[in-house]
Protein backbone atom coordinates (compact mmCIF):
# COMPACT_ATOMS: atom_id res chain seq x y z
CA UNK A 1 0.00 0.00 0.00
CA UNK A 2 1.01 3.60 -0.33
CA UNK A 3 3.32 5.06 2.27
CA UNK A 4 2.40 8.58 3.28
CA UNK A 5 4.70 9.97 5.96
CA UNK A 6 3.52 12.58 8.39
CA UNK A 7 4.66 16.19 8.15
CA UNK A 8 7.07 15.79 11.04
CA UNK A 9 10.81 16.16 10.64
CA UNK A 10 13.48 14.37 12.68
CA UNK A 11 16.92 15.98 13.08
CA UNK A 12 20.05 14.27 14.42
CA UNK A 13 22.38 16.92 15.82
CA UNK A 14 24.89 17.41 18.61
CA UNK A 15 28.04 19.54 18.86
CA UNK A 16 27.45 21.31 15.53
CA UNK A 17 24.11 22.90 16.33
CA UNK A 18 22.06 23.05 19.51
CA UNK A 19 18.30 22.60 19.48
CA UNK A 20 17.77 26.07 20.96
CA UNK A 21 19.88 27.81 18.33
CA UNK A 22 18.28 25.86 15.51
CA UNK A 23 14.78 26.77 16.64
CA UNK A 24 15.80 30.40 17.00
CA UNK A 25 17.41 30.57 13.55
CA UNK A 26 14.83 28.42 11.71
CA UNK A 27 11.49 29.01 13.50
CA UNK A 28 9.57 27.14 10.78
CA UNK A 29 11.04 23.92 12.21
CA UNK A 30 9.49 24.36 15.63
CA UNK A 31 7.70 21.02 15.15
CA UNK A 32 10.91 19.10 14.50
CA UNK A 33 11.91 16.20 16.73
CA UNK A 34 15.53 16.65 17.83
CA UNK A 35 17.68 13.58 18.46
CA UNK A 36 21.29 13.09 19.64
CA UNK A 37 24.09 12.39 17.16
CA UNK A 38 23.01 9.45 15.04
CA UNK A 39 24.47 5.99 15.60
CA UNK A 40 23.83 2.71 13.85
CA UNK A 41 20.16 1.75 14.03
CA UNK A 42 18.93 5.20 15.06
CA UNK A 43 17.90 6.32 11.59
CA UNK A 44 16.05 3.05 10.93
CA UNK A 45 14.10 3.50 14.16
CA UNK A 46 13.32 7.12 13.30
CA UNK A 47 12.12 6.11 9.83
CA UNK A 48 9.75 3.59 11.42
CA UNK A 49 7.91 6.58 12.90
CA UNK A 50 7.07 7.66 9.32
CA UNK A 51 8.18 11.31 9.47
CA UNK A 52 8.14 13.42 6.32
CA UNK A 53 11.89 13.80 6.46
CA UNK A 54 15.06 13.07 8.40
CA UNK A 55 18.04 15.40 8.58
CA UNK A 56 21.49 14.17 9.59
CA UNK A 57 23.95 16.71 10.94
CA UNK A 58 26.04 14.95 13.58
CA UNK A 59 26.76 11.28 14.07
CA UNK A 60 29.15 8.94 15.77
CA UNK A 61 32.34 7.78 14.06
CA UNK A 62 34.28 5.79 16.63
CA UNK A 63 32.71 5.43 20.08
CA UNK A 64 29.57 3.92 18.55
CA UNK A 65 28.98 2.28 15.18
CA UNK A 66 28.16 4.84 12.49
CA UNK A 67 24.76 5.12 10.84
CA UNK A 68 24.48 2.44 8.19
CA UNK A 69 24.00 3.32 4.52
CA UNK A 70 21.38 0.58 4.38
CA UNK A 71 19.29 2.45 6.94
CA UNK A 72 19.22 5.48 4.69
CA UNK A 73 18.22 3.42 1.67
CA UNK A 74 15.45 1.72 3.65
CA UNK A 75 14.14 5.08 4.86
CA UNK A 76 14.04 6.36 1.28
CA UNK A 77 12.09 3.30 0.12
CA UNK A 78 9.62 3.93 2.93
CA UNK A 79 8.88 7.36 1.48
CA UNK A 80 10.97 9.38 3.92
CA UNK A 81 13.01 12.31 2.54
CA UNK A 82 16.58 12.19 3.89
CA UNK A 83 18.97 15.17 4.03
CA UNK A 84 22.55 15.54 5.21
CA UNK A 85 24.98 18.37 5.87
CA UNK A 86 27.87 19.70 7.93
CA UNK A 87 29.38 16.58 9.45
CA UNK A 88 28.54 12.88 9.11
CA UNK A 89 25.41 14.03 7.31
CA UNK A 90 27.51 15.51 4.52
CA UNK A 91 29.55 12.31 4.17
CA UNK A 92 26.50 10.06 3.98
CA UNK A 93 24.78 12.45 1.56
CA UNK A 94 27.71 12.13 -0.85
CA UNK A 95 27.64 8.34 -0.56
CA UNK A 96 23.86 8.06 -0.96
CA UNK A 97 23.17 10.92 -3.38
CA UNK A 98 22.61 8.49 -6.25
CA UNK A 99 19.67 7.00 -4.37
CA UNK A 100 18.03 10.32 -3.52
CA UNK A 101 19.56 11.57 -0.28
CA UNK A 102 19.96 15.35 -0.48
CA UNK A 103 23.25 16.97 0.50
CA UNK A 104 23.41 20.64 1.42
CA UNK A 105 26.21 23.15 2.05
CA UNK A 106 29.83 23.95 1.31
CA UNK A 107 31.21 20.91 3.14
CA UNK A 108 28.96 18.55 1.20
CA UNK A 109 30.03 20.20 -2.06
CA UNK A 110 33.72 19.85 -1.17
CA UNK A 111 33.36 16.12 -0.49
CA UNK A 112 31.15 15.60 -3.55
CA UNK A 113 33.75 17.23 -5.81
CA UNK A 114 36.62 15.27 -4.29
CA UNK A 115 38.27 18.40 -2.89
CA UNK A 116 37.96 16.75 0.55
CA UNK A 117 37.96 13.04 1.26
CA UNK A 118 39.06 12.37 4.86
CA UNK A 119 36.47 11.75 7.58
CA UNK A 120 38.63 13.63 10.09
CA UNK A 121 37.82 16.88 8.27
CA UNK A 122 34.47 17.01 10.10
CA UNK A 123 35.25 14.95 13.21
CA UNK A 124 35.41 16.67 16.61
CA UNK A 125 35.79 15.55 20.19
CA UNK A 126 32.65 16.33 22.18
CA UNK A 127 31.21 15.88 25.62
CA UNK A 128 28.24 13.72 26.70
CA UNK A 129 24.56 14.62 26.53
CA UNK A 130 24.68 16.37 29.91
CA UNK A 131 26.98 18.98 28.36
CA UNK A 132 24.81 19.42 25.29
CA UNK A 133 27.46 17.50 23.34
CA UNK A 134 29.73 20.51 23.72
CA UNK A 135 32.61 20.42 21.25
CA UNK A 136 36.06 20.04 22.80
CA UNK A 137 37.97 20.56 19.55
CA UNK A 138 37.60 22.43 16.27
CA UNK A 139 36.66 20.72 13.02
CA UNK A 140 39.26 20.84 10.28
CA UNK A 141 36.69 22.21 7.83
CA UNK A 142 36.06 25.12 10.21
CA UNK A 143 39.79 25.85 10.48
CA UNK A 144 40.11 25.79 6.70
CA UNK A 145 37.21 28.21 6.33
CA UNK A 146 38.54 30.45 9.10
CA UNK A 147 42.06 30.69 7.65
CA UNK A 148 40.62 31.34 4.18
CA UNK A 149 38.50 34.18 5.57
CA UNK A 150 41.52 35.60 7.39
CA UNK A 151 43.49 35.60 4.16
CA UNK A 152 40.61 37.23 2.31
CA UNK A 153 40.47 39.92 5.02
CA UNK A 154 44.21 40.57 4.65
CA UNK A 155 45.15 39.41 8.14
CA UNK A 156 47.48 36.73 6.75
CA UNK A 157 49.06 35.97 3.39
CA UNK A 158 48.33 33.00 1.17
CA UNK A 159 51.57 31.20 2.08
CA UNK A 160 50.82 31.53 5.79
CA UNK A 161 47.28 30.28 5.20
CA UNK A 162 48.59 27.15 3.48
CA UNK A 163 51.10 26.54 6.29
CA UNK A 164 48.40 26.94 8.96
CA UNK A 165 46.17 24.46 7.15
CA UNK A 166 49.04 21.95 6.97
CA UNK A 167 49.81 22.40 10.69
CA UNK A 168 46.15 21.88 11.62
CA UNK A 169 45.82 18.84 9.39
CA UNK A 170 48.85 17.22 11.05
CA UNK A 171 47.14 17.37 14.47
CA UNK A 172 44.89 14.57 15.72
CA UNK A 173 41.27 15.66 15.54
CA UNK A 174 40.77 15.81 19.36
CA UNK A 175 43.68 18.29 19.59
CA UNK A 176 42.63 20.70 16.88
CA UNK A 177 41.95 24.29 17.80
CA UNK A 178 43.08 27.76 16.69
CA UNK A 179 45.20 28.32 19.82
CA UNK A 180 47.27 25.17 19.38
CA UNK A 181 47.67 25.82 15.65
CA UNK A 182 49.00 29.32 16.40
CA UNK A 183 51.40 27.91 18.97
CA UNK A 184 52.71 25.33 16.52
CA UNK A 185 52.95 28.02 13.84
CA UNK A 186 55.16 30.20 16.05
CA UNK A 187 57.42 27.21 16.74
CA UNK A 188 57.59 26.56 13.01
CA UNK A 189 58.82 30.12 12.41
CA UNK A 190 55.83 31.52 10.54
CA UNK A 191 55.87 35.37 10.27
CA UNK A 192 55.14 36.87 13.72
CA UNK A 193 53.33 39.94 12.35
CA UNK A 194 50.86 37.77 10.46
CA UNK A 195 50.31 35.45 13.41
CA UNK A 196 49.76 38.49 15.66
CA UNK A 197 47.28 39.89 13.15
CA UNK A 198 45.49 36.54 12.99
CA UNK A 199 45.30 36.33 16.80
CA UNK A 200 43.76 39.81 16.90
CA UNK A 201 41.35 38.91 14.09
CA UNK A 202 40.20 35.91 16.09
CA UNK A 203 37.87 34.91 17.62
CA UNK A 204 35.44 37.37 16.06
CA UNK A 205 36.50 36.29 12.58
CA UNK A 206 36.07 32.56 13.21
CA UNK A 207 34.00 30.80 10.57
CA UNK A 208 31.82 27.94 11.81
CA UNK A 209 31.21 26.32 8.45
CA UNK A 210 29.58 23.27 9.98
CA UNK A 211 26.95 25.38 11.72
CA UNK A 212 26.34 27.45 8.58
CA UNK A 213 25.81 24.30 6.55
CA UNK A 214 23.55 22.76 9.21
CA UNK A 215 21.31 25.83 9.19
CA UNK A 216 21.30 25.80 5.40
CA UNK A 217 20.09 22.19 5.48
CA UNK A 218 17.27 23.01 7.87
CA UNK A 219 16.13 25.88 5.66
CA UNK A 220 16.28 23.62 2.62
CA UNK A 221 14.14 21.03 4.39
CA UNK A 222 11.53 23.69 5.15
CA UNK A 223 11.47 24.72 1.49
CA UNK A 224 11.26 21.18 0.14
CA UNK A 225 8.53 20.21 2.58
CA UNK A 226 6.43 23.10 1.27
CA UNK A 227 7.16 22.22 -2.36
CA UNK A 228 6.84 18.43 -1.99
CA UNK A 229 4.77 17.61 1.10
CA UNK A 230 4.16 14.03 -0.02
CA UNK A 231 6.27 10.92 0.19
CA UNK A 232 9.68 10.46 -1.37
CA UNK A 233 9.44 8.25 -4.45
CA UNK A 234 12.38 5.85 -4.48
CA UNK A 235 13.44 4.59 -7.90
CA UNK A 236 15.44 1.60 -6.70
CA UNK A 237 14.49 -1.75 -5.11
CA UNK A 238 15.56 -2.39 -1.55
CA UNK A 239 17.46 -5.64 -1.05
CA UNK A 240 16.60 -7.44 2.20
CA UNK A 241 19.94 -9.06 2.92
CA UNK A 242 20.76 -11.22 5.94
CA UNK A 243 23.04 -8.47 7.23
CA UNK A 244 20.21 -5.95 7.00
CA UNK A 245 17.79 -8.21 8.84
CA UNK A 246 20.35 -8.80 11.58
CA UNK A 247 20.98 -5.07 11.93
CA UNK A 248 17.29 -4.28 11.98
CA UNK A 249 16.59 -6.88 14.63
CA UNK A 250 19.47 -5.55 16.74
CA UNK A 251 18.02 -2.02 16.55
CA UNK A 252 14.55 -3.26 17.51
CA UNK A 253 15.99 -5.18 20.44
CA UNK A 254 17.83 -2.07 21.60
CA UNK A 255 14.55 -0.17 21.48
CA UNK A 256 12.82 -2.92 23.44
CA UNK A 257 15.47 -2.76 26.13
CA UNK A 258 15.23 1.04 26.25
CA UNK A 259 11.49 0.63 26.72
CA UNK A 260 12.30 -0.97 30.07
CA UNK A 261 11.96 2.56 31.44
CA UNK A 262 15.47 2.78 32.80
CA UNK A 263 15.05 -0.26 35.02
CA UNK A 264 18.32 -1.89 35.90
CA UNK A 265 16.75 -5.31 35.40
CA UNK A 266 15.08 -6.27 32.14
CA UNK A 267 11.37 -7.10 32.68
CA UNK A 268 11.86 -10.04 30.33
CA UNK A 269 14.17 -11.53 32.92
CA UNK A 270 11.15 -11.73 35.22
CA UNK A 271 9.21 -13.56 32.52
CA UNK A 272 12.08 -15.95 31.91
CA UNK A 273 12.52 -16.68 35.59
CA UNK A 274 8.76 -17.01 36.11
CA UNK A 275 8.78 -20.14 33.97
CA UNK A 276 11.33 -21.93 36.13
CA UNK A 277 10.70 -24.35 38.95
CA UNK A 278 13.10 -23.54 41.79
CA UNK A 279 13.42 -26.24 44.44
CA UNK A 280 10.41 -28.00 42.98
CA UNK A 281 8.21 -24.94 43.45
CA UNK A 282 6.69 -23.04 40.53
CA UNK A 283 7.61 -19.39 41.03
CA UNK A 284 5.12 -17.95 38.55
CA UNK A 285 3.09 -15.08 39.91
CA UNK A 286 -0.51 -14.42 39.02
CA UNK A 287 -1.27 -11.70 36.50
CA UNK A 288 -3.48 -8.70 37.22
CA UNK A 289 -6.59 -10.68 36.30
CA UNK A 290 -5.62 -13.55 38.62
CA UNK A 291 -4.61 -15.85 35.78
CA UNK A 292 -1.13 -17.41 35.82
CA UNK A 293 1.48 -15.34 34.03
CA UNK A 294 2.45 -16.84 30.67
CA UNK A 295 5.67 -18.76 30.40
CA UNK A 296 8.57 -17.43 28.36
CA UNK A 297 8.24 -20.34 25.90
CA UNK A 298 4.60 -19.52 25.18
CA UNK A 299 5.22 -15.79 24.75
CA UNK A 300 8.33 -16.39 22.68
CA UNK A 301 6.39 -18.54 20.20
CA UNK A 302 3.77 -15.82 19.71
CA UNK A 303 6.46 -13.14 19.53
CA UNK A 304 8.28 -15.04 16.80
CA UNK A 305 5.11 -15.12 14.71
CA UNK A 306 4.63 -11.42 15.39
CA UNK A 307 8.17 -10.56 14.36
CA UNK A 308 7.89 -12.61 11.17
CA UNK A 309 4.58 -10.97 10.24
CA UNK A 310 6.02 -7.48 10.73
CA UNK A 311 9.11 -8.45 8.76
CA UNK A 312 6.88 -9.62 5.91
CA UNK A 313 4.99 -6.32 6.08
CA UNK A 314 8.27 -4.39 5.87
CA UNK A 315 9.48 -6.47 2.95
CA UNK A 316 6.22 -5.84 1.10
CA UNK A 317 6.26 -2.11 1.82
CA UNK A 318 3.07 -2.43 3.85
CA UNK A 319 2.89 0.75 5.91
CA UNK A 320 0.08 2.98 7.12
CA UNK A 321 -0.58 6.58 6.21
CA UNK A 322 -1.54 9.05 8.93
CA UNK A 323 -5.28 8.45 8.54
CA UNK A 324 -4.83 4.69 8.76
CA UNK A 325 -2.61 5.08 11.83
CA UNK A 326 -5.27 7.16 13.59
CA UNK A 327 -7.89 4.54 12.71
CA UNK A 328 -5.60 1.81 14.04
CA UNK A 329 -5.29 3.60 17.38
CA UNK A 330 -9.07 4.00 17.55
CA UNK A 331 -9.59 0.27 16.85
CA UNK A 332 -6.97 -0.67 19.41
CA UNK A 333 -8.68 1.45 22.05
CA UNK A 334 -12.10 -0.05 21.29
CA UNK A 335 -10.74 -3.60 21.31
CA UNK A 336 -9.08 -3.15 24.70
CA UNK A 337 -11.81 -1.10 26.33
CA UNK A 338 -9.79 2.11 26.45
CA UNK A 339 -12.81 4.21 25.62
CA UNK A 340 -12.15 7.12 27.97
CA UNK A 341 -9.08 9.12 28.88
CA UNK A 342 -8.87 7.66 32.38
CA UNK A 343 -8.69 4.06 31.18
CA UNK A 344 -6.26 5.08 28.44
CA UNK A 345 -3.98 6.85 30.89
CA UNK A 346 -4.05 3.81 33.16
CA UNK A 347 -3.16 1.49 30.31
CA UNK A 348 -0.27 3.67 29.16
CA UNK A 349 1.10 3.92 32.69
CA UNK A 350 0.80 0.18 33.33
CA UNK A 351 2.38 -0.83 30.02
CA UNK A 352 5.10 1.85 30.21
CA UNK A 353 3.99 3.52 26.99
CA UNK A 354 3.51 7.08 25.81
CA UNK A 355 1.26 8.34 23.00
CA UNK A 356 3.84 7.67 20.29
CA UNK A 357 4.45 4.18 21.65
CA UNK A 358 0.74 3.46 21.56
CA UNK A 359 0.54 4.69 17.97
CA UNK A 360 3.41 2.42 16.97
CA UNK A 361 1.86 -0.58 18.75
CA UNK A 362 -1.56 -0.01 17.20
CA UNK A 363 -0.06 0.46 13.73
CA UNK A 364 1.90 -2.78 14.08
CA UNK A 365 -1.28 -4.61 15.14
CA UNK A 366 -3.07 -3.27 12.07
CA UNK A 367 -0.20 -4.28 9.77
CA UNK A 368 -0.17 -7.80 11.25
CA UNK A 369 -3.92 -8.10 10.62
CA UNK A 370 -3.34 -7.22 6.96
CA UNK A 371 -0.42 -9.60 6.55
CA UNK A 372 -1.87 -12.69 8.20
CA UNK A 373 -4.41 -13.43 5.42
CA UNK A 374 -1.46 -13.71 3.03
CA UNK A 375 -0.13 -16.57 5.14
CA UNK A 376 -3.39 -18.55 5.27
CA UNK A 377 -2.63 -20.66 2.15
CA UNK A 378 0.57 -21.82 3.87
CA UNK A 379 -0.93 -22.34 7.29
CA UNK A 380 -2.40 -25.81 6.81
CA UNK A 381 0.91 -27.41 5.95
CA UNK A 382 2.72 -25.43 8.62
CA UNK A 383 0.24 -26.54 11.29
CA UNK A 384 0.61 -30.19 10.34
CA UNK A 385 4.39 -29.99 10.39
CA UNK A 386 4.40 -28.14 13.71
CA UNK A 387 2.23 -30.87 15.22
CA UNK A 388 4.57 -33.51 13.84
CA UNK A 389 7.57 -31.77 15.41
CA UNK A 390 5.69 -31.76 18.70
CA UNK A 391 4.77 -35.44 18.15
CA UNK A 392 1.12 -34.49 18.53
CA UNK A 393 -0.16 -35.26 15.02
CA UNK A 394 -0.91 -38.97 15.50
CA UNK A 395 -3.91 -38.74 17.89
CA UNK A 396 -5.55 -36.09 15.70
CA UNK A 397 -5.00 -38.12 12.55
CA UNK A 398 -6.33 -41.26 14.24
CA UNK A 399 -9.48 -39.45 15.37
CA UNK A 400 -10.06 -37.98 11.89
CA UNK A 401 -9.66 -41.43 10.32
CA UNK A 402 -12.05 -42.99 12.86
CA UNK A 403 -14.61 -40.25 12.12
CA UNK A 404 -14.35 -40.84 8.37
CA UNK A 405 -14.80 -44.63 8.81
CA UNK A 406 -17.79 -44.18 11.12
CA UNK A 407 -19.60 -41.79 8.80
CA UNK A 408 -18.81 -43.87 5.69
CA UNK A 409 -20.15 -47.02 7.35
CA UNK A 410 -23.45 -45.22 7.94
CA UNK A 411 -23.64 -43.85 4.41
CA UNK A 412 -22.93 -40.32 5.60
CA UNK A 413 -19.82 -39.39 3.62
CA UNK A 414 -21.47 -36.06 2.68
CA UNK A 415 -23.93 -35.43 5.55
CA UNK A 416 -26.26 -32.45 5.99
CA UNK A 417 -27.91 -30.82 8.99
CA UNK A 418 -31.01 -32.96 8.56
CA UNK A 419 -28.92 -36.06 9.27
CA UNK A 420 -28.18 -34.76 12.77
CA UNK A 421 -31.81 -34.38 13.73
CA UNK A 422 -31.06 -30.82 14.85
CA UNK A 423 -32.08 -27.44 13.57
CA UNK A 424 -29.26 -25.02 12.65
CA UNK A 425 -29.68 -22.95 15.89
CA UNK A 426 -29.65 -26.20 17.89
CA UNK A 427 -26.51 -27.31 16.06
CA UNK A 428 -24.71 -24.09 16.91
CA UNK A 429 -25.91 -24.26 20.52
CA UNK A 430 -24.65 -27.83 20.82
CA UNK A 431 -21.24 -26.92 19.41
CA UNK A 432 -20.53 -23.55 21.01
CA UNK A 433 -22.31 -23.89 24.35
CA UNK A 434 -22.15 -27.62 25.03
CA UNK A 435 -18.85 -28.53 23.39
CA UNK A 436 -16.79 -25.33 23.72
CA UNK A 437 -18.47 -23.81 26.75
CA UNK A 438 -18.72 -20.39 25.16
CA UNK A 439 -21.62 -18.14 24.09
CA UNK A 440 -23.32 -18.83 20.79
CA UNK A 441 -22.49 -16.07 18.25
CA UNK A 442 -25.35 -13.61 18.24
CA UNK A 443 -25.47 -12.76 14.53
CA UNK A 444 -24.06 -13.86 11.16
CA UNK A 445 -21.13 -11.45 11.44
CA UNK A 446 -20.14 -12.81 14.84
CA UNK A 447 -20.56 -16.36 13.55
CA UNK A 448 -18.31 -15.63 10.57
CA UNK A 449 -15.67 -14.17 12.86
CA UNK A 450 -15.89 -17.18 15.17
CA UNK A 451 -15.38 -19.48 12.18
CA UNK A 452 -12.27 -17.58 11.11
CA UNK A 453 -10.94 -17.51 14.67
CA UNK A 454 -11.28 -21.30 14.79
CA UNK A 455 -9.28 -21.58 11.57
CA UNK A 456 -12.11 -22.30 9.12
CA UNK A 457 -12.49 -20.53 5.80
CA UNK A 458 -16.00 -19.34 6.63
CA UNK A 459 -19.36 -20.22 8.15
CA UNK A 460 -20.19 -22.92 5.57
CA UNK A 461 -16.91 -24.72 6.16
CA UNK A 462 -17.46 -24.58 9.92
CA UNK A 463 -21.04 -25.87 9.55
CA UNK A 464 -19.94 -28.90 7.51
CA UNK A 465 -17.25 -29.74 10.08
CA UNK A 466 -19.65 -29.35 13.02
CA UNK A 467 -22.25 -31.56 11.31
CA UNK A 468 -19.69 -34.35 10.92
CA UNK A 469 -18.54 -33.87 14.52
CA UNK A 470 -22.11 -34.04 15.87
CA UNK A 471 -22.84 -37.23 13.95
CA UNK A 472 -19.61 -38.82 15.13
CA UNK A 473 -19.91 -37.82 18.81
CA UNK A 474 -23.66 -38.29 19.15
CA UNK A 475 -23.54 -41.67 17.40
Amino acid sequence: MSVLPSERIVIFSGPTLSTEEARREVPDLADASWRPPVAQGDLYLAARERPWGIGIIDGYFDRLASVWHKEILWALTQGVHVFGAASLGALRAVECATFGMVGVGEIYAAFASGELSDDDEVTVFHGPAATGYAAGSEAMVNLRATFAAAAAAGAIGEATRESLVAIAKALLYPERGAALVLERARRAGLPDPELAALAAWLPAGRIDQKKLDALAMLRRMVEVRIEHPGRFEATFPFQHTEAWEAGRVAADQRTALAAGDGAEIDPLDELRLGGLAIGGENVQEAGRDGAPSPTYAAVRSAAQARALALSLADRGGLQLDETAREQAVARFRRKHGLTDETSLAGFLAEQRLDASGLARLAADEARIERVLPLLEPLLGGALRDDLRVRRAYAPLAERAEAKARSLAARGLAQPGIADTGLTLPELWRWFFADRLGRPVPADPGALSKAARDLGFGGTDELRRAVVREALFVRG
